[in-house]
């Protein structure tokens, strides 16, 4: 009696164990390659509105070799800003979406931003700080924890 109540308690435990293994979520590792080829290219964001006064920019474009340049307007000939992404952290988690976290310095300040790139590659959402960001800063509905925007491939 004991011993079949000894494997009953240790069979209860490592089916626990599985599903909260199965559960958790992973991060598989991501070249800086990898991720600038993802991330080159054209993205606009098409809801330039930004409820706190200061708004993303509308276009970003960046470069396979990391440079990148943001535009204030679709429209405008000349970026606002042009700097070079440093990647801190990248990772792809258990759904494919590739996340990162960079810093730019730009005019004598750092640059944050934690990005998620959906794992069709056609959807970026950022969040962009001049502030140092963590991910549980990661609330795009609290302006001060930085600029958020939904950029889109175009």
């Amino acid at each position: 009696m004991k011993i079949r109540n000894i494997i009953l308690v240790a069979v209860i435990i490592i089916a626990f164990l599985s599903l909260l293994g199965s559960c958790a979520t992973t991060r598989k590792a991501i070249s800086e390659y990898d991720l600038f080829k993802t991330l080159s290219g054209t993205w606009v964001n098409t809801e330039y509105e930004y409820k706190g006064g200061q708004g993303p920019p509308q276009k970003i474009v960046v470069f396979p070799d990391g440079r990148f340049e943001f535009y204030n307007k679709a429209t405008h000939d000349t970026p606002s800003i042009v700097g070079r992404a440093l990647i801190m952290e990248r990772w792809i988690n258990s759904k494919g979406n590739i996340w990162y976290k960079s810093r730019t310095e730009v005019y004598n300040a750092s640059m944050y931003e934690i990005g998620k790139i959906n794992n069709s590659g056609n959807t970026r959402e950022i969040i962009v700080s001049g502030l140092d960001l963590t991910m549980e800063d990661w609330q795009p509905d609290n302006p001060k924890k930085g600029i958020y925007g939904i950029y889109y491939r175009q």
